[in-house]
């Protein structure tokens, strides 16, 4: 099985082993889903869909 690294989850554990793997790998605490967090998430699904299904990016 391979496994996907990103920039954040990095820095994560270059932050606290520990932590990270408290948070990312036993997801002991749920994260929160912030304003910011839900632009990322749905500009990051309109870059998926443009890239996967030819989807035009909304305006």
């Amino acid at each position: 099985m391979a496994l996907a690294h990103s920039y954040s989850s990095v820095k994560d554990f270059e932050g606290c082993p520990r932590r990270y793997h408290e948070v990312r790998i036993l997801k002991k605490f749920k994260s929160q889903d912030t304003e910011a967090t839900l632009y990322g998430t749905a500009v990051h699904k309109a870059f998926e869909d443009y890239i996967r299904d030819d989807t035009p990016l909304p305006a």
